[in-house]
């Protein structure tokens, strides 16, 4: 971890939670937190002017309520999808995109004769997709966002879209016959209105005293600060080019492509077990002719889709080109031209903007021909994350590929009131703005008990000291290891498994109980030394900690053994 001991004249702004990213896993979760009536006051920052700015990823996708049928070799993906997006549109059903009688809006999956899956394993999905959601239909009434369980996935003749093409060709434009569609599925896929769900996220920001959001800040640093057990986070004024510093209790990340990066400064990712994908998108003008075209996918393997907006707009990708490239999450980008796609995006009048543009709109043409007619109006740049298991490749074209499974909700506890939150799509972070809040609400009043009983420890050590100002040998034992036992307790005992703690039936101002219980846990384990023992000078009672599981405790044993050693050396003061 990147500690420091602060002491400057520098004016920080101090609130309880700092949120790093303004894009729908950060707007919503500050918004689901700020429900505590404890939740004290808390601070946005990002690069944008406003919340899910252009430059967040949230804003860059095709803004589909994914009911998971495309992930067709992973059920749980496709199910978590599925319920994800029910639990979204319950809640921002103004949000939604067109009427449900809107011929656009349903969408649509062809399945092509080359796919990566058999007719049999996506008619197989299909219908456990669709048995879910007639369940869930069944438990509540207000579950049906897709329309009735019954029209909610059909396969139906492809003869109902004149506009796609008959004769699909690949790349090259050569004729292949096995790239023909053999199966049409239709379904209550819907999308969101990004404007109307940007506005309402701000509207409630706004209205949220608990909350500031404050725009066009860049964070390049953050740390931790000892001395107040804060974090502190440094920005920079995109505007004034003037550092601004703030403090916090606690940190949530959730700068998507950019959270292993500030998680390193923090030491808190170090392996190379993630990547990121840089994905190109274009938002089109429409042929009139295409304006009640169906929201479609074509699939599955490195094809083309076609998301209608249902204002004359549409967004399309046309995967042989639309992957721009991919790198180590959190790592230097090494490819040049890559950083700078990041750094600078594509401007359409760029000679590689136009290029893009042109085989973009010519790709996805050769599957709806009636698009070699529309106008380009921007190209977005999103960014899609991968988990990858050892020995993995990342390819679009094969079954096994990690990109075809995306279970994770992305939450991480890095540390005691550090998290990281990476929501693998866009829908799920709503229910993962709930868990979060939940999270931090409790590590928030632990790290609190922990920090008071860290300043008894203080007070003991101060009350003991000599007339003439000298501590006795215990006491200089003692004050060596204090900062260490200080960080020790923050890092490792903030560790536990902290579901089992009963915070609600603890008075945070009982501190010699809370101590008690530390001194215990750790005692019972025996990974107290004589001389960190003696600091706790407290009555019994009862603990209200789980233990540790084995890994953490030959952490904790490590640690305590430097504890120890660094303690034997102090042996011989008089």
């Amino acid at each position: 971890m990147h500690t420091s001991s602060l002491s400057d004249e520098r004016n920080y702004g101090i609130y309880r939670v700092i949120f790093i990213g303004a894009g729908f896993s950060g707007t919503l979760a500050a918004l689901e937190y700020v429900k505590y009536e404890d939740a004290g006051n808390v601070l946005i920052l990002d690069e944008n002017e406003e919340p899910v700015g252009k430059l967040s990823s949230s804003y860059n996708q095709c803004y589909k309520l994914h009911i998971g049928h495309h992930y067709i070799g992973d059920l749980a993906t496709a199910e978590q999808c599925l319920l994800d997006s029910i639990y979204f549109a319950r809640n921002y059903p103004t949000a939604i995109n067109g009427d449900l009688k809107d011929p656009w809006r349903r969408g649509v999956n062809f399945i092509l004769r080359g796919s990566l899956y058999s007719e049999s394993e996506v008619r197989e999905i299909c219908e456990k997709l669709k048995d879910i959601y007639k369940t869930k239909v069944e438990l509540d009434i207000a579950n049906k966002v897709f329309g009735e369980p019954e029209d909610f996935i059909k396969f139906i003749s492809v003869e109902k879209f004149p506009a796609v093409s008959s004769h699909l060709s690949l790349k090259d434009g050569t004729q292949e016959e096995n790239m023909s569609i053999v199966m049409v599925v239709e379904t209550g896929e819907s999308q969101f209105d990004i404007n109307k769900l940007k506005s309402a996220l701000k509207l409630s920001i706004q209205n949220n005293l608990k909350i500031q959001f404050s725009g066009n800040m860049r964070v390049q640093r953050i740390s931790y600060d000892m001395d107040s057990l804060n974090y502190v986070v440094e920005a920079l004024n995109l505007v004034t080019q003037e550092k601004v510093f703030y403090k916090a209790e606690s940190v949530v990340n959730a700068t998507w492509q950019n959270v292993e990066y500030i998680d390193r400064q923090l030491s808190l990712y170090n392996d190379q077990s993630k990547l990121t994908r840089i994905k190109a998108s274009l938002l089109v003008e429409l042929p009139s002719e295409l304006f009640m075209m169906n929201t479609c996918i074509f699939s599955v393997g490195p094809y083309c889709s076609f998301t209608n907006l249902g204002n004359g707009q549409a967004v399309i990708t046309y995967e042989p080109c639309t992957n721009l490239g991919a790198f180590r999450s959190g790592y230097k980008v090494l490819d040049e031209e890559l950083r700078k796609i990041i750094k600078n995006r594509i401007t359409t009048d760029s000679q590689f903007g136009k290029e893009l543009s042109e085989q973009i709109i010519s790709g996805c043409a050769r599957f709806i021909p009636a698009l070699s007619k529309a106008s380009l109006i921007e190209i977005r740049v999103g960014f899609v994350k991968i988990i990858l298991k050892e020995d993995e490749e990342y390819t679009l074209d094969r079954r096994e590929s990690p990109i075809h499974r995306r279970q994770e909700d992305g939450i991480e506890v890095k540390e005691l009131c550090y998290f990281s939150i990476s929501g693998m799509k866009a829908v799920r972070a709503l229910r993962n703005a709930e868990k979060l809040s939940e999270i931090m609400v409790r590590n928030i009043a632990i790290k609190r008990i922990i920090s008071s009983v860290i300043e008894k420890m203080k007070d003991n050590l101060n009350r003991n000291l000599c007339i003439d100002g000298s501590y006795n040998k215990s006491l200089i034992i003692n004050a060596t290891l204090y900062y260490p036992i200080k960080n020790f307790l923050l890092t490792e005992l903030g560790n536990l498994e902290l579901n089992y703690l009963d915070v609600s039936h603890v008075d945070p101002e009982c501190i010699e109980s809370w101590a008690n219980q530390i001194r215990l846990i750790l005692e019972r384990k025996c990974v107290l030394s004589k001389d960190i023992k003696s600091l706790f000078e407290y009555s019994s009672a009862p603990s209200f900690f789980s233990m540790p599981n084995s890994n953490m405790m030959n952490n904790i044993k490590y640690k305590v053994k430097q504890f120890e050693d660094l303690s034997s050396s102090h042996k011989n003061i008089k």
